[in-house]
Formats: C-alpha cells, structure tokens, sequence
C-alpha cells in the first residue's frame, strides 16, 4: 500500500471512530475522495479486486451459481433495494429482464459503465455480507449485488476465480465526471413507450408522495417503483405493504423490496399524463433542487384505473 492509500485508510479509520454508523458514501464524501478509493484501502483484508473482462459470461455464470440475490442502485437520497431468484433473471442489450414481472426489466444498465470491480466480504450486524461492488470510471458506484443464499460459497467462488493483484487502477481515475442524465420518462413502463401517445407533465406539490404511497398500500394493488442510480434505472413491480418512517427516512420494508428515501429533499413532483384512444395514465417522477432524476410511481397495466383514483383521491388529480 503506497503512502497516499496509507493516509487515506487512515482518515478514514479516524472518521470512523467520531461516527462508526457512517456508510461508506458518506465518508467518501467527507474525505473528498471516491467510494472505490476508500475500498481500496481495504484490499487483502475484507476486500478483492476484481478484473471482469466479459460480463455477460460473468452473470450468467453468477445466475447459474446462485439461487438468490439482492440489487442495490441509489442516488443522493434514496435507495432502491430489490431481491430476485436467480432463474427469474435474463440478461439482454440494456441490462435485466425479471422473469417473474412479465419478462420487463429489472434494471435497465450499461455494461460498459462498468470500470472497476470488488468483491467484499464483512460482518455486519452479526452476520456476514458477500457483495460485488461495480463502479464507473470516476470512482463512484453503479450497482451493488449482494449473495442471499442461506450459504455463501458459490457466490464467493464466482466472484474469486476473477481476483486480480490491484496496480492503482483506481488512484488513476478522471476526477472530471461528465454528468450523464439519461431521460427520466425512459424510467415508465414500455407500455407507455408509444410514438402514438400524447405526453403532458406538469409541476404539482411535493407533499402528495407519502399520501400517494399510503393509499396504494392501502388499496392494496400493485404498482411500479422506479428509482434513477448512476446512469442506470432499477424497477420493483407488486404490492406495497410495509411503510415505516424513521426519523427524516420514508420507507418501504417489504420481503424482496426495501425503498429509503429523504423525502424532505425532494424540490420537484411532476405529474405525467400519458393519453391514447381517450384513455389516460398516469406516473409520479421526483427531482431533487439540481433537477436530478430521483425516482418516480406509475400504474402496471392491469391497473391504470386503480392509480388513477388514487391520484383523485389524494388530490393529485384536481
């Protein structure tokens, strides 16, 4: 370990020990550093890196391997945590497809984003967590994918059979990030992705998010929830049941889903309304005060009728 990495391990011990509940995004953050520079630090301890030179062979291998697994994407100010079985899973052009919600994606990705890998595996919480880290090539994270078989042996051996002796690929990186924005209506259903359709957005009250999430869950039909990572989008379609608040979080903790979001950060709520052969649908998309996509709820297929009462009903619809 060189002596940059030696001072950074150490600021970040030191960070640690004033605040151990600190995720490491955070702490990136505060040392001005990215989330891969501060994993690398930890290489030959709870971390490998990892050279991945085609991953469709990787991930079809990984679904092969491994029954269960879990898809971390997020932004400044939500997370979007969803757990699949593996047979469910297909890969194809731009990321994902999810067997189980009708063959539509689970995450829509670019492959070729993806410029550094890590394998981690840690005690947290009295148990042990495997994951793969993927990140782009300015150091931030793209996807976290997270082993949730009862053991970890096969994920562990499908991601250490690509370790490589790390030779400062990461200290290299560009530290001039081109901000990629890909378009937020892109994030809806492909149903609605119709070159017939008339489309209309406009701003209404930041306050409707929570009222729309606790009639949906009330209502007890499912919907989808979308949620813009770093270049990527990430979708979870069913039932909403569980929502919990703790402190400035909104929560959804349901068994394969978990949404985190600081609402209160959100500045922006657009209503789009999508219309053809008289017929009008609906989805909520939410900005923070940069304009940055953060996540948005729209109607499945089966159930535009259902949502569109919901938005009456909380007063979205005037």
């Amino acid at each position: 370990m060189n002596d940059n990495l030696k001072n950074l391990k150490s600021k970040w011990e030191n960070l640690l020990k004033s605040d151990n509940k600190i995720r490491i995004r955070d702490a990136a953050k505060k040392l001005g550093v990215s989330e891969s520079e501060l994993l690398v630090t930890k290489i030959n301890d709870e971390v490998e890196y990892l050279l991945i030179d085609n991953f469709n062979n990787f991930f079809i291998s990984l679904f092969e391997n491994v029954n269960s697994l879990m898809f971390l994407i997020r932004n400044d100010f939500s997370v979007h945590e969803k757990t699949v079985n593996s047979d469910d899973l297909k890969i194809f052009k731009h990321g994902f497809t999810n067997f189980s919600e009708n063959n539509l994606p689970l995450i829509n990705i670019d492959f070729s984003d993806f410029a550094h890998c890590f394998y981690e595996s840690k005690i947290h919480a009295g148990r042990k967590l495997c994951s793969l880290q993927i990140f782009d090539c300015f150091g931030d994270s793209v996807i976290k994918i997270y082993n949730r078989d009862v053991e970890d042996i096969n994920f562990e051996k499908s991601c250490k059979k690509y370790i490589s002796i790390y030779k400062n690929q990461v200290e290299n990186i560009s530290k001039l990030k081109i901000h990629q924005n890909l378009e937020y209506i892109n994030s809806v259903n492909r149903y609605y992705m119709d070159s017939k359709l008339t489309i209309k957005e406009e701003k209404i009250s930041n306050d409707f998010l929570r009222k729309v999430f606790d009639l949906v869950s009330k209502n007890n039909f499912p919907v989808q929830i979308h949620l813009r990572g770093n270049n990527c989008i990430q979708y979870h379609r069913d039932i909403i049941k569980n929502i919990k608040i703790f402190g400035p979080w909104f929560n959804v903790m349901d068994k394969n889903f978990n949404l985190h979001l600081m609402d209160e950060n959100i500045e922006t709520t657009k209503l789009i309304e999508f219309s053809k052969d008289d017929k009008k649908y609906y989805s909520l998309e939410f900005f923070d005060d940069k304009s940055n996509h953060l996540m948005g709820i729209t109607s499945l297929e089966n159930y535009c009728e259902d949502f569109s009462k919901i938005l009456n009903e909380s007063g979205v619809l005037k």
